[in-house]
């Protein structure tokens, strides 16, 4: 199956959960991200996104996050690429390119290091690769920045060892799923 058609099966699959399957699956995946990387304090940043249509939402745990005073960024992308910046709360949010919601704050995120990045996507595969919705935006990003630990969120249906590699794509060191975590490393 060539990367298109996967891309349309699963934005089609995702699109057709229902609130409750996101809201019970979102919940599986969280508890595996918080188990595996939340119980150290080795992140000084969480690179986060807004879900839309069907993503996994993990805004419970950014939530958890916020309180605990971490500093989270979510994307806002343009001609020149994809730019993270700081949220103080979860309703800091307005309508951006795309339809997705991107933060009203302009506090543009200065340092990578010590970085983790919740990373959506459309399909993954248990090693790593990812399959966005063909703009780009992350892989550039992750090139720029390869000190960023990078974990792929999806659901477990999104998980495919039939990704077609291109040389530009950028695998993720980790996936996490309901069924767990994943790594490459």
């Amino acid at each position: 199956m060539d990367n298109q058609t996967l891309r349309n099966n699963m934005r089609q699959w995702r699109e057709r959960l229902s609130a409750e399957d996101v809201v019970h699956k979102s919940y599986a995946v969280m508890s595996h991200l918080q188990d595996y990387f939340l119980i150290r304090d080795d992140y000084d940043g969480y690179l986060c996104y807004y879900p839309t249509r069907g993503e996994v939402d993990l805004r419970p745990l950014y939530g958890k996050l916020l309180q605990s005073g971490a500093n989270l960024y979510f994307p806002v992308t343009g001609d020149d690429g994809i730019h993270f910046y700081r949220v103080q709360s979860l309703s800091d949010f307005a309508e951006g390119r795309f339809g997705i919601l991107e933060p009203v704050s302009m506090e543009l995120l200065e340092s990578t290091a010590r970085t983790l990045a919740f990373t959506p996507g459309l399909c993954f595969s248990k090693s790593g690769e990812r399959l966005g919705f063909g703009g780009g935006y992350y892989d550039r990003f992750f090139a720029a920045h390869p000190e960023v630990t990078q974990v792929g969120i999806c659901y477990d249906e999104q998980l495919s060892d039939e990704i077609t590699v291109m040389d530009w794509d950028i695998a993720m060191q980790y996936v996490a799923c309901e069924s767990g975590i994943f790594t490459n490393l």
